[in-house]
Order: structure tokens, then C-alpha cells, then sequence
């Protein structure tokens, strides 16, 4: 996912709006019609009405409202979301585009499962590492093991949380991918710090983990 922000004058936005429809347009700037309706609005930036394409495309075009005068100074600032899809296969090897088409195909989806047929080790590392753990001030559980992924969610999201690492860590060796595990903390070691395992995807180390957010709200004497 990348951003980009275009920034258009009032009159530029205007001629838009009137060229096509808004839900082509809104198209171009990868929101919904109904979101670049509001900035029209703020800006005071009539649109067509209900109907005028349709007219149009009849031989019926109606009338182009004008631009007025706005007091609004604040400039257009329109935030583009959109999905990185395309790479520049220039900088790619044969190898690495066949991986890249192979990982688009429907085959290579990755789904979880309601429930874990033949657990991964990982996944039964992960179980027992979070029923071992207490649970902090914020009501979370961690999965303190070198030997699996940085995991920390309430307790009521043990299950959710297993099928995910379950589905996650088969689809890694799927792809001929390793997971290799951290070391173990320092003996005698007061608080120890966790090394947690991480991917190997051709060669680089990727680091992933799964965190729950958690709000703590004071108790309130009743």
C-alpha cells in the first residue's frame, strides 16, 4: 500500500466532475463517489445532478453549473491509498517474476482453517508458551519461546490466534521457506528478553509477530 496526495485547484476539480461521472472518477483517486461528493462540498464545487449522464449520453446534455466564489482558501488535498501492484520487471530475474505469478494464482492463497487438523510444532510451541504466560496489566498473554513468533493477545483470542500462526507457518514450507528460531535467553537472567523466531525468504531475515490491541480502562468504584 502507498499514498500519494494529489492537490487540484477548485477550477480543476470542477472541469473533472463535469467531464465524466463521479464514480469513474472517484475511481482515479481510489475512493468512494460519496467521499469525493464531501470534497466537493467543502470546497463549494457544484456537481452534476442525479440524471445528467444519462441525459448525456441521450443527446440531452444539460446546462454546466459555474464555478462560484468560495471563501474557503484552504487548499484541495485529496489522499490517494492504493495497491502496489505492478514491479518493474526490469530488476526482476526469470526466477523471481515465475515466483511472483506463482504467488498470484488462487492455488497459492492462503486460508485459515476453522480448526487445526495436525498442528504445526510451531503452533503447539505457541499453545503452550501462551497458557504458561500471565497475564499483564493490560489483560494480554505473551508467547515468551525462541523457538516461535512474538505473540500477544487476550486470552479469549488463543484459538483465533493458533489457526492463524498454523495456517501461516505451513504456507511459509509450502514455498520451500524456513523458519528459524532464536536464542534462548541468558541464564539467570531477571526479566529475559526473547529472541523470537523469524522467516528466511530467499536469503533475508523478515521478522514477524502478532499483537492484539488492548485498551485498559480505569475501574470506576460503583
Amino acid at each position: 500500500m502507498q499514498i500519494r496526495y494529489e492537490k487540484p485547484s477548485r477550477e480543476e476539480l470542477h472541469a473533472l466532475v463535469w467531464s465524466q461521472p463521479m464514480t469513474k472518477l472517484a475511481e482515479r483517486f481510489h475512493m468512494s463517489d460519496v467521499a469525493l461528493k464531501k470534497i466537493c462540498k467543502k470546497h463549494n464545487i457544484p456537481a452534476p445532478p442525479r440524471g445528467y449522464w444519462r441525459r448525456h449520453e441521450c443527446g440531452r446534455p444539460g446546462r454546466r453549473a459555474k464555478l462560484p466564489k468560495s471563501l474557503n482558501a484552504a487548499p484541495i488535498v485529496i489522499r490517494v491509498r492504493e495497491e502496489i501492484q505492478a514491479v518493474n520487471a526490469d530488476f526482476l530475474s526469470e526466477e523471481e517474476q515465475a515466483q511472483i505469478e506463482a504467488e498470484l494464482s488462487p492455488a497459492m492463497a492462503i486460508s485459515i482453517a476453522e480448526k487445526i487438523e495436525r498442528p504445526h510444532k510451531i503452533t503447539t510451541i505457541t499453545k503452550h508458551a501462551l497458557k504458561a504466560s500471565q497475564i499483564d496489566d493490560y489483560g494480554a498473554i505473551k508467547c515468551n519461546s525462541e523457538e516461535a513468533f512474538y505473540v500477544r493477545v487476550a486470552p479469549e483470542s488463543i484459538d483465533r490466534v493458533l489457526r492463524i500462526v498454523d495456517a501461516l507457518v505451513k504456507a511459509i514450507e509450502k514455498r520451500g521457506y524456513t523458519v528459524q528460531p532464536g536464542k534462548p535467553p541468558p541464564p539467570n537472567e531477571y526479566k529475559p528478553r526473547y529472541d523470537h523466531a523469524k522467516l528466511i525468504i530467499n536469503g533475508e531475515i523478515i521478522r514477524f509477530s502478532i499483537e492484539e490491541t488492548i485498551r485498559r480502562r480505569p475501574h470506576r468504584l460503583t
